[in-house]
């Protein structure tokens, strides 16, 4: 079995609750979506490499990976849509020498196997809305969102373009699945830095008015259009 890799790197978590703890990255190759704002790194996930469990181990060794996880940095499992490839990521995170905590990035399009949902920490769903450009039939899998709504391993992240994407968000996610406001966070849809600053305002606004979670984006704030970081 091999595992389908884009890219690894050692940053701060950018977005969400656990925004600004260190992390190491572990990017996925390819996803079951493709939204019409332009993908901060879909020119990373649509590349990549296969790894046996034990390659990708000794590269976690090589670039000093495990010692960032055994000093409390997380693993955040990303994509594209990670979910794609749970079963190789179990294999990998059987060889892994301790318990790390996990999160992984997720669009809520695909069910987590037990096994994997078991050693996942935190799961960031991030569900498309209308605004991506993607049909409903494929972005929206009821039975996925109300597996996650229900977990209390999951939070959610909206990516918000204008003040319209709030009613939608409230409607069909929110009020459906009885999300409370509490795990709701809302991030600018950007990928620079200048399109994260001209819609910080409005997000913020929304987040007091409605009573959710703001979350900046650190990646685009600090290191603006790049990967890798």
């Amino acid at each position: 079995m091999v595992i389908n890799v884009s890219e690894t790197f050692y940053s701060l978590q950018g977005e969400g609750k656990t925004m600004g703890i260190p992390s190491v990255f572990l990017r996925l190759q390819s996803c079951n979506l493709l939204c019409q704002w332009e993908c901060d790194t879909i020119e990373v996930w649509k590349k990549g490499n296969p790894y046996t469990p034990e390659q990708l181990l000794e590269l976690f060794n090589k670039e000093g990976y495990i010692k960032q996880l055994q000093n409390n940095a997380h693993l955040i499992l990303t994509g594209g849509e990670p979910l794609l490839q749970q079963d190789a990521f179990i294999e990998f995170y059987r060889l892994l020498p301790f318990l790390i905590y996990t999160e992984v990035e997720t669009n809520g399009t695909i069910m987590p196997k037990k096994e994997f949902y078991n050693i996942i920490d935190q799961f960031n769903c991030s569900p498309k809305t209308n605004n991506s450009g993607m049909s409903k039939e494929r972005r929206y899998k009821r039975d996925v969102l109300e597996f996650l709504a229900l977990s209390p391993k999951t939070i959610f992240k909206f990516v918000i373009e204008s003040e319209d994407d709030i009613k939608e968000i409230f409607d069909d996610f929110i009020s459906p699945f009885y999300i409370h406001t509490n795990k709701v966070w809302l991030m600018p849809e950007c990928i620079t830095r200048e399109e994260l600053h001209n819609k910080q305002q409005m997000v913020v606004e929304l987040c007091k008015k409605y009573g959710v979670n703001y979350s900046d984006r650190l990646q685009v704030s600090i290191f603006n259009k790049c990967v890798g970081v």
